[in-house]
């Protein structure tokens, strides 16, 4: 039984149990599940959390013509329908994604969370089908997620908790546009919209910072593109789309800036204090200095900031947030360079993508090197 025959009123809690199932193996995909976690008792949360999401969609096009829904909300489901036209045109496959809209009981739909050692920046992870290890992993209400955290915290690890409006399904369903994300200002819906359509279209299984990286780097990038070509350059979607464009290069290198200082500082240490279960607190003291060091390097850079989501942006630092961060804005300088090298076209830059997903599905490659290597290529041919 499928999501799309799946009818409440008539099928039951034992036809919920059974759709219950294959939501699990969805949830594996968007939660972060370890296969263990897929309880009976999880399974009828999670199912039951994500079918509502499913038997509450509408169809878009049957909302903008209904004379009771709010004008503001028919300008906002036109222009996420124009967005998905726009990916199309740039070779994203949207599928039935962000056709229909669903309204959700919440703003925050999932609390995402991180973790990593007090003197590692390596990640913890989670492991779990079909897309690989991903250093975070989702829980639907802030409690489980509270609780999560502090069974890591007491096992000694930094940790950051955050809420997310929305998450993609990777093309396994038909994404509804969600009333979390619908409130968003325009730039930062187009943005939001085109980011989860190139995981439906570009997923390398388990390379999630590439990943996200790049959905980040082509959703802010497709934001600008689209309102330059909707509505001209002067218009404030256009400039506000370029702005975040600005800023999040900026953050993106104050991000790795402060990785490659806290890393220096980590690799000095002893391998027994770095690895002790109980931190030595002089050292604990040292690094919490370092990370309110850096905290105040980023205030410090305001002035060169032109978005006002950057410019407010204050930052409570430790090692989990930095792996966090990392996972969306790894090395995105690389992404804008090939975006430069394809004359700063969507088009011909998700072309590369795709050539660099191939490679990396048939040599087992890392991406961001097959992406500097693309790189490279390009600019000699550039040069000839």
């Amino acid at each position: 039984m499928t999501a799309k025959t799946l009818n409440p009123d008539r099928c039951g809690r034992t036809a919920m149990m059974l759709h219950a199932s294959r939501i699990c193996r969805i949830l594996l995909v968007l939660l972060a599940l370890p296969l263990h976690a897929c309880s009976p008792a999880y399974v009828v949360r999670a199912g039951w959390e994500e079918t509502k999401i499913l038997w509450r969609r509408k169809p878009l096009s049957d909302l903008i013509s209904a004379p009771e829904t709010d004008p503001e909300l028919k300008r906002k489901f036109q222009l996420v329908l124009d967005a998905r036209e726009f990916a199309s045109a740039i070779g994203l496959i949207p599928k039935g994604s962000y056709t229909q809209y669903s309204k959700v009981e919440r703003d925050v739909l999932v609390w995402v969370l991180s973790a990593a050692p007090k003197f590692s920046l390596k990640p913890y992870t989670w492991w779990f089908p079909v897309v690989g290890r991903i250093p975070y992993k989702g829980y639907f209400e802030k409690k489980d997620g509270d609780a999560a955290a502090k069974k890591l915290r007491e096992a000694g690890l930094d940790i950051y908790l955050r809420p997310s409006p929305a998450f993609s399904t990777l093309g396994w369903f038909d994404d509804p546009l969600l009333s979390s994300i619908v409130r968003f200002d325009d730039a930062l819906l187009v943005d939001t919209v085109i980011h989860e359509l190139v995981h439906n279209t570009i997923w390398i299984k388990g390379r999630a910072s590439f990943n996200e990286s790049l959905a980040n780097f082509a959703g802010t990038a497709a934001a600008v593109e689209f309102f330059r070509a909707s509505a001209g350059a002067q218009d404030p979607r256009t400039v506000s789309a370029q702005e975040t464009f600005h800023d999040e290069l900026v953050f993106a290198h104050f991000v790795d800036q402060t990785i490659k200082a806290m890393q220096l500082f980590y690799d000095e240490l002893p391998e027994d204090e770095r690895k002790a279960k109980t931190p030595n607190p002089a050292l604990l003291a040292q690094r919490d200095a370092m990370f309110s060091e850096h905290a105040a390097r980023w205030q410090s850079l305001a002035p060169s900031l032109k978005s006002g989501r950057y410019k407010t942006r204050s930052l409570r630092l430790n090692n989990a947030v930095l792996i966090a961060q990392r996972v969306y804005l790894d090395r995105l300088w690389l992404f804008a360079e090939m975006y430069e090298l394809c004359g700063n076209t969507l088009e011909r830059f998700l072309k590369q993508m795709l050539l660099i997903e191939r490679d990396v599905k048939n040599k087992q490659s890392d991406p961001f090197n097959v992406l500097q290597e693309q790189i490279e290529r390009l600019k000699k041919e550039r040069k000839q």
